[in-house]
């Protein structure tokens, strides 16, 4: 059955595709309509994929699509005999009584293409399933990205006038005053939403910090405040295990002090809250991923099963412990290429992609950080929309400053000890938020809502 099904002629239809070049021959206007619908490529005989290119390059270069000025055509680009000389010329010229149904010819060329795409996707499955060397998550994924890359619609034009894209910013303008809010995806700081509009959709985002100042902790208050809410979070965690990420949430729920439960002098009063906690949690819209030794295409394979669900938001924590593709590459490479890939699955499933990443210890504990401490590599700067960091140093923050009686500098300690500071923002202005830290449940607070009730 197996040799049966893969000898068999590949689908195709020779007289639909001559019927479309047919039909552009002698009706050339629809040339436009055809073109939506189908590409040379589609075309199964190789006469035909040259034919069909030389018209469009006809049509751009603005010359008459009639069969003389494409005869002479073919002859300068050397196609000409290739294709059949003027004998198949003419017999395409002859394919079809009328150019009415060209559009139907190009449906049917179109069919057949998928389906001679999907027979290649799955002769090359099998190929790559029975070679021992080749990872069964990287078959896996390579099905998906090929069957996800057949075309079942139409070409859609590639730019627009000024007259829809004012449209489309009016839309856009008329959906805030409807929702009264930023078309970003909430945070639960105040002040960041406020004045940045949130994490929006498509956007690549890096949170960085030094190591144990609070970048799990800030980025989980922001996967659970949308989870809360019944957004969809995919949080994949390369640093901790589902159980340790999920007990920083439990605890922050239930306002019992983590420490209790390292330590196991947990009272009564505390697993009574725990519990609730638990319970508060397990309502939540995420998928926590702590599987060890992701590669991004893990991450975009189960990305693309949850965003059928309506995935809000994505968080990887973090970018220099994903494992790459080609572990022979310098580090930088590695990372570099890891960061296109987030980028483009942020873009691809048109929702945040949060990604945590780690300063060099050149910076001191005191010191701002800045653009030039992302480590291992400066293409995560460059691919990210958002720069995010968190300074939040032991002494607590101070600012100098200059006392103009005593001709003076002066150093004040604040009243805030950490800052979360927006160091690039592609598409807005930059901002610094004060935030106030609380170690016995690892949480943050923004300190414009530090008298509110919480509603993480």
């Amino acid at each position: 059955m197996n040799s049966e099904i893969l000898d068999r002629m590949p689908p195709q239809s020779i007289d639909d595709e001559r019927g479309v070049l047919g039909s552009i021959l002698c009706l050339p206007k629809v040339l436009d309509d055809v073109a939506r619908i189908v590409r040379p490529a589609d075309f199964y005989l190789d006469c035909h994929r040259r034919i069909c290119q030389a018209l469009l390059d006809m049509q751009a270069a603005q010359k008459p699509l009639d069969i003389a000025v494409l005869r002479n055509w073919l002859k300068s680009s050397g196609d000409f005999e290739a294709i059949g000389g003027s004998a198949y010329l003419a017999e395409i010229m002859t394919a079809v009584p009328t150019a009415a149904y060209a559009v139907h010819y190009a449906e049917i060329v179109k069919e057949k293409a998928a389906r001679r795409a999907i027979i290649e996707a799955g002769t090359e499955l099998l190929r790559s399933a029975w070679d021992e060397q080749t990872e069964v998550p990287e078959i896996i994924n390579q099905a998906e990205a090929s069957l996800q890359g057949i075309r079942t619609g139409t070409f859609e034009e590639a730019g627009v006038n000024a007259q829809a894209a004012a449209l489309k910013f009016i839309d856009r303008v008329e959906a805030i005053q409807r929702r009264k809010q930023h078309l970003g995806l909430p945070t639960g700081f105040k002040t960041f939403d406020a004045v940045v509009g949130g994490l929006f959709p498509g956007e690549f985002c890096i949170l960085a910090a030094r190591p144990s100042v609070g970048k799990t902790a800030l980025a989980a208050q922001i996967a659970g405040y949308n989870a809360a809410r019944g957004r969809l979070v995919y949080f994949v965690s390369l640093e901790m295990d589902d159980v340790e990420l999920v007990q920083r949430d439990i605890c922050a729920l239930s306002s019992v002090n983590s420490r209790s439960i390292r330590t196991g002098t947990i009272t009564g009063e505390e697993a009574t809250k725990l519990i609730e906690g638990a319970n508060k949690f397990s309502q939540r819209t995420i998928e926590i991923d702590s599987r060890p030794e992701l590669k991004v295409y893990d991450i975009r394979r189960k990305a693309r099963q949850l965003a059928k669900r309506g995935l809000a938001l994505i968080v990887v924590d973090y970018i220099g412990l994903i494992t790459a593709d080609d572990p022979r590459a310098l580090r930088e490479q590695q990372v570099a290429a890891v960061s296109r890939q987030l980028k483009a699955l942020a873009k691809e499933l048109n929702v945040p992609l949060l990604c945590l990443s780690q300063l060099n210890r050149l910076v001191a504990d005191d010191e701002r950080p800045a653009l030039a401490n992302l480590r291992e590599s400066g293409a995560i700067e460059q691919d990210a929309h958002m720069v995010m960091f968190i300074h939040r140093p032991e002494g607590g923050i101070w600012l100098e400053g200059y006392d103009e009686a005593t001709k003076k500098k002066t150093r004040n300690r604040v009243d805030w000890d950490a800052e979360l500071i927006l160091a690039k923002n592609r598409n807005g202005e930059k901002a610094t938020v004060k935030l106030a830290w609380n170690p016995a449940q690892t949480t943050f607070t923004d300190l414009a809502q530090a008298n509110e009730q919480s509603d993480f």
